[in-house]
């Protein structure tokens, strides 16, 4: 078993604020991406009587990321389990009890310096390496949860109402729209397609030196341009530009 002298070092009171701030952090980002998904569903659900017409999503960028930082959470989650389940069958149960409290960083830490004191290397680097995968597993669960907000963003389908553009980054009102005009058309297995390109001036003209996000393109199938194409008529002329 553990000397009293490093059993004395776990102290649960002054452990849990740091241990498990990592945590709770993750959970509060999970929370919060919830929240968003739900209000945004929220908002669409109110407006889907004012929506004339949808446009496709834009996702490839969304998705590129989404499968990089998911190749990554899978090396991470491969790595993590391989060293847990060595750091497991060495502590568990005569150092710990408990499962949990592996993920407690101060404990490994504290068996860290143990077995250093002890000069058991192949059992230190064990706790060295655990502690690490650890760490970086957290570090990508943020990364990943964040990907998985952006591809539920990216697949989002521009909706355009009396009210302005809704896309996925942004809602545009028709006051902000300069000009706007077509290109096409094209066919794909579902039909005949055209782009439809907006000029906006949500960015300042500072952002407009370094930056495209005046413009704002989308893809429209043929059935609803035509109704697409009468709401800009009327909006934007409507709108003074």
């Amino acid at each position: 078993m553990v000397e009293a002298a490093f059993i004395e070092r776990i102290d649960i009171l002054t452990r849990i604020p740091t241990a498990y701030l990592y945590y709770l952090f993750l959970v509060i980002f999970v929370v919060f991406i919830t929240i968003a998904i739900v209000v945004r569903e929220n908002k669409k659900a109110l407006r889907a009587d004012k929506i004339v017409g949808r446009g496709l999503p834009s996702y490839e960028f969304e998705a590129f990321t989404f499968v990089f930082v998911l190749l990554i959470f899978l090396y991470a989650v491969s790595s993590f389990i391989s060293s847990y389940t060595e750091v497991y069958s060495l502590l568990i149960p005569e150092y710990f009890d408990h499962w949990y409290e592996l993920f407690c960083f101060e404990n490994i830490q504290t068996m860290e310096e143990y077995f250093r004191e002890q000069d058991k290397s192949s059992e230190r680097f064990k706790m060295s390496g655990y502690l690490r995968n650890l760490t970086f597993l957290l570090n990508v669960s943020f990364a990943f949860i964040g990907g998985i907000y952006s591809l539920y963003l990216g697949l989002q389908k521009p909706e355009f109402g009396e009210n302005g553009i809704y896309g996925k980054n942004k809602t545009l009102d028709w006051e902000e729209i300069e000009d706007y005009h077509w290109k096409g058309p094209s066919v794909d297995t579902k039909g005949e397609k055209y782009n439809l390109v907006l000029t906006h001036t949500s960015v300042s003209k500072i952002q407009r030196l370094y930056t495209l996000e005046d413009k704002f393109i989308c893809t429209i199938y043929s059935e609803d341009k035509e109704k697409i194409d009468e709401l800009l008529q009327r909006k934007v002329s409507k709108s003074g530009v």
